[in-house]
């Protein structure tokens, strides 16, 4: 059967929407997913439609296979790179002095290329810093400059809710939430509450979103 699933990738702590095709999958089998730019280690989540169902199909990342032991044994290997590549960035970044904190590094599945994603309050001059980790690691390198939501979803944080935080669980991307929205939902000010990056609470946006279908579906019925 070819179906569209919710698979969680566990290197970028977030949810997508992939295409299973001739697979027979089941909730939680580990798999390697393709999304055009590189593959990923992932868990398969929820079964969600029948992928004749949902128009440009063909553009989703796809499951290339179900997860193999070489490719649970690889992912060990690739953790252990990853703390090594981390520490030496840490290294140099304190031998330039630059004003920057590594927060994680992360190898691709296929390993041709590292990401090292760091926080700073300015810009970064890392010209230097880039010329010696691709002259240390032979591989193509990016420097991702994070903010607090990034940050939150890279995490896996827990909100005050008991839950782990949507952007860690489902949100493929950050919408900021309009003023208008808020007065909708007259809320008390007092009660506007921040999520563990900070900023108001992407929940917040959900509710408004209910509030909108709420209120017309209450229109559509006078």
């Amino acid at each position: 059967m070819n179906f569209l699933v919710s698979v969680y990738l566990k290197d970028l702590s977030m949810l997508r929407s992939c295409a299973a095709i001739n697979m027979d999958l089941r909730i939680g089998d580990n798999c390697i997913v393709d999304d055009g730019r590189e593959r990923h280690y992932g868990a398969v989540w929820e079964r969600l439609a029948p992928l004749e169902l949902i128009p440009d199909a063909e553009s989703l990342p796809h499951i290339v296979r179900i997860a193999t032991e070489q490719d649970d044994f690889r992912r060990k290997i690739k953790t252990q790179k990853e703390e090594i590549a981390h520490a030496y960035c840490e290294e140099q970044i304190r031998a330039y002095d630059l004003n920057m904190e590594l927060i994680k590094t992360r190898y691709s599945f296929d390993e041709d290329k590292i990401i090292f994603y760091f926080r700073s309050p300015d810009r970064v001059d890392f010209r230097e810093l880039l010329y010696n980790l691709e002259k240390k690691f032979n591989v193509d390198i990016w420097l991702e400059q994070t903010g607090p939501r990034e940050e939150a979803r890279m995490f896996h944080c827990l909100d005050d809710c008991g839950c782990a935080s949507c952007c860690s669980l489902f949100l493929g991307e950050f919408k900021s939430i309009p003023g208008y929205m808020l007065k909708d939902l007259d809320i008390n000010p007092s009660h506007l509450k921040s999520g563990v990056c900070g900023r108001l609470k992407c929940c917040f946006l959900f509710e408004g979103e209910g509030f909108a279908a709420d209120a017309n579906n209450a229109a559509s019925k006078q």
